[in-house]
């Protein structure tokens, strides 16, 4: 029999085809038909237009195991979006505009020794920056968002810190609304001093050095008297409401001679006293700030991420406007390790850290500066052991993620995370299969687009990565 279409207002029976046909059903949108032929190879499925002109198509067969009985059309359902087309649908993709990463592409990071033992990635005012040290030099190196090398200053080594005892350390340059400063340590022991040097925005160092909170009261005194442990103290900028102007905050904890305070010191622009504190010192004797939002500061906006080096409990510190240390109940664990960081961005913070087993952990911290823990610990290191060298950094407001980056089982690796501390994805291999990983924390900026993630090779020297890497 062939295959006959009933008008159901009008009752017209009309012929459409008069093919031997065992059964057919309706398209889903009713603009034809599906139809089981008979044919002598075996049955087909065709599928037929009600529009005059236009070719059948057929769908299946022939075939002896197709059947005359039982044809039935399943709407197909409808596709969930996917913008990118990497078969993930938006909803369940961390980057629905943007494929999956291809792979991993590696480029030196010009301007740095390649045996320098330490490198830290300053996202400044207006660029990018690369302190590195190597023995008693130190230098700076000014870089684009794509990673190139656009400024590199050397410091003389009569600039640096240098103390067998107390370790090296550099600090990040100080904005002040038309330069920069760059302040350093140098001395011998626990006796450092702390100078500046201008740096003009256009990278000309200008210029001589000049002392730091000089001509302060007993603090001053007992820093000078009985020098700090330079590990342990900060320099950032900071904003005075009163003055309406931009300055310096330096605070850090006492180094191993004399009284065991942490000692803070208000500047102003120039480098000028304005006022200082020493106060007890808050738990825990390894005590960094806590960068908030890359900007600047207000004398209570400071917090300290507070640990112990032998493994402990993690508290963030509040410090109140008079240098006290306040809001010590903000606990993040008790099993830290001794590895750890934070960082804010402009809605909300991070923590993370390393457990005693060797893990990465990440919990988020309220964006309303109190330090308030906003979720519970997310393990998000996977089946990776031995975690060390870590680093976070946060995107922007709108996206509102963060970014991890650390060593371990013999590579760097890179997580992101969403703003309630959950993965994104599983942690991905920046570093190539075998290649020998310096221990020196691996370093993470988001620079607008994708991430920059910075780290030493052994045999390459320092090295860093572009792109999306929360995109796998």
């Amino acid at each position: 029999m062939g295959v006959s279409l009933l008008d159901g207002v009008t009752g017209v029976l009309t012929r459409i085809s008069d093919r031997a046909t065992g059964s057919a059903v309706y398209t889903p949108n009713a603009e034809g038909y599906i139809a089981v032929r008979r044919t002598r190879a075996g049955n087909v499925i065709e599928l037929e237009s009600f529009t005059p002109g236009i070719q059948g198509q057929t769908l299946f067969g022939p075939s002896a195991y197709i059947t005359t009985e039982g044809l039935t059309v399943i709407p197909q359902p409808e596709l969930a979006p996917d913008v990118d087309g990497d078969g993930r649908p938006d909803a369940q993709d961390s980057c629905p505009g943007r494929a999956p990463l291809a792979g991993v592409e590696i480029q030196p990071l010009e301007e740095v020794p390649p045996l320098a033992t330490g490198v830290r990635l300053h996202r400044l005012a207006d660029t990018f920056a690369v302190n590195w040290r190597h023995g008693v030099e130190r230098g700076l190196v000014r870089l684009s968002r794509r990673g190139e090398s656009l400024k590199a200053i050397r410091v003389p080594s009569a600039w640096s810190a240098y103390s067998v005892n107390a370790g090296q350390w550099h600090t990040r340059p100080v904005w002040l609304g038309d330069h920069y400063d760059i302040p350093y340590f140098h001395g011998g022991g626990y006796r450092h001093r702390i100078s500046r040097l201008g740096l003009t925005r256009d990278w000309q160092l200008v210029g001589d050095a000049s002392p730091l909170y000089v001509g302060g009261g007993p603090a001053w005194t007992d820093a000078n008297v009985n020098g700090f442990n330079i590990g342990y103290w900060s320099i950032q900028q900071t904003y005075d409401p009163e003055r309406q102007a931009l300055g310096y905050w330096v605070s850090g904890n006492a180094g191993p001679h004399g009284p065991q305070r942490r000692r803070s010191f208000r500047l102003d622009a120039n480098g000028g006293f304005i006022d200082e504190t020493a106060n007890p010192l808050p738990p825990g004797i390894h005590c960094p700030q806590i960068t908030r939002r890359e900007r600047t500061f207000t004398r209570d906006d400071l917090q300290l991420l507070c640990g112990w080096s032998g493994g402990a409990a993690l508290r963030i510190v509040n410090m109140t406007g008079d240098g006290l240390a306040v809001g010590l109940n903000q606990g993040m664990t008790d099993y830290a390790k001794g590895t750890f960081f934070a960082t804010y961005g402009e809605q909300s913070g991070m923590v993370a850290y390393v457990d005693r087993t060797g893990r990465l952990h990440v919990r988020s911290i309220s964006g309303d500066g109190d330090g308030r823990p906003t979720s519970v610990p997310q393990m998000v290191s996977g089946d990776l052991i031995s975690v060390r060298g870590l680093s976070v950094a946060a995107t922007d407001g709108t996206r509102n993620q963060f970014g991890v980056a650390f060593i371990a089982s013999g590579g760097v690796y890179f997580v992101g995370l969403n703003a309630d501390a959950t993965p994104v994805s599983a942690p991905i291999r920046l570093s190539p299969d075998g290649a020998a990983i310096y221990g020196a924390p691996p370093q993470v900026a988001w620079t607008g687009d994708r991430w920059m993630v910075i780290w030493r090779d052994l045999a390459e020297g320092w090295v860093q990565a572009h792109g999306r890497f929360d995109c796998p």
